[in-house]
């Protein structure tokens, strides 16, 4: 099977003609990622006009390789899944945060919720990472679908920014720590608890919203299972309503949004600051005691004050450039939220200070 990935095919059953005759073949081969550029249009074309199917159809039309053989791959999926005890109450909250049910195969949405540290208890079940993985691409497109659909106002770089918002891991962690998910997570990590309870203050009696936090990976990777585990019980159709389902209280926020708002209270710090000043922006990141020995005139933001880097200091800090010049620098006790916070502080000046 041929590769389908940019610049490596281009699609036999097209032609090179010219505009102005339409039967006069060209004898110059197109650029290759222009070919592929026009077959994944085409695709969304049919996608979007009638659906799933007929995208296939499309695919087999212009000579692709997509295989889509549902009997055959489900029965070798359930060959070789580990059926375990089945949990009501795991396929009960699967049932419930997806909208999709029944599940026909209760040991999916078992799976869906267990990490791969509980494999080390001798459990009988896989973990969720295969679909996490499914999961994540199902996401993507019922994102884009949906982005594409209701927000005709948005511009493709906006496009591309909403879209990195409502699937990232901040915004995963939320809806599935607001729909307690994570309570019914089955794993062995013995850490997980604590970070928990870390991300559940900070999202709540500090008010920190999306991205003054940093959520345990794993609380967002079960939401993108639970899709992929709606979308292999259920196929294509139930994956994407899934998505709908559970991530509808995000789309309805965003909804009608202007790119302006959206800029202000949507999209993520760091992609909007990357995408605001381009190759000219970089952020790195450092802890307190290297900022002090290696640029100890920088000012630092910490707390609620400017300081001076502490040698002693233990909080990562991260230091937004501009042609390599720190534009400022901000420090937090995690990593991630202190990239997230410098960039919406350079975003908040840049927003009072147009001429900038």
């Amino acid at each position: 099977t041929e590769s389908l990935s940019r610049g490596c095919w281009t699609p036999v059953s097209m032609d090179l003609v010219d505009a102005d005759k339409s039967s006069t073949r060209l004898e110059r081969k197109a650029d290759g990622k222009v070919c592929a550029d026009v077959l994944e249009s085409l695709l969304g074309l049919v996608f979007l006009q009638f659906d799933y199917r007929a995208a296939l159809e499309c695919a087999d039309a212009l000579q692709l390789t997509i295989p889509h053989r549902y009997a055959e791959a489900r029965l070798a999926f359930e060959s070789k899944r580990k059926v375990g005890t089945s949990s009501s109450r795991l396929v009960e909250v699967a049932e419930a945060f997806t909208g999709y049910k029944p599940f026909r195969l209760a040991s999916v949405a078992e799976e869906a919720l267990t990490h791969p540290t509980e494999l080390s208890n001798k459990s009988n079940c896989a973990s969720y990472e295969k679909l996490e993985w499914i999961g994540d691409a199902v996401l993507c497109l019922a994102a884009r679908t949906w982005i594409y659909k209701n927000c005709p106002q948005l511009e493709l770089g906006d496009m591309v920014l909403l879209e990195s918002s409502l699937v990232c891991n901040e915004t995963l962690a939320f809806l599935s720590h607001k729909c307690g998910l994570p309570g019914y997570m089955r794993h062995g990590d013995q850490s997980f608890p604590a970070r928990l309870e870390s991300y559940a203050w900070s999202v709540g009696e500090l008010g920190r919203g999306l991205w003054g936090t940093d959520p345990p990976k794993s609380i967002a990777d079960i939401v993108e299972s639970l899709l992929g585990a709606a979308h292999v019980d259920g196929g294509f159709e139930a994956g994407q309503r899934a998505v709908y389902h559970a991530l509808k209280p995000m789309f309805l926020a965003v909804k009608g949004a202007t790119a302006e708002e959206l800029q202000k209270y949507c999209y993520h710090p760091k992609r909007n600051i990357l995408s605001e000043l381009g190759c000219l922006a970089s952020v790195d990141t450092l802890m307190q005691e290297s900022l002090a020995q290696n640029e100890p005139n920088v000012r630092l933001w910490a707390e609620d004050a400017w300081v001076s880097p502490d040698s002693g200091g233990s909080k990562s800090v991260s230091i937004l450039r501009c042609l390599d010049n720190p534009i400022l620098a901000v420090s937090d006790a995690v990593m991630s939220s202190s990239i997230n916070r410098v960039c919406a502080f350079v975003l908040a000046f840049l927003a009072e200070n147009k001429k900038f």
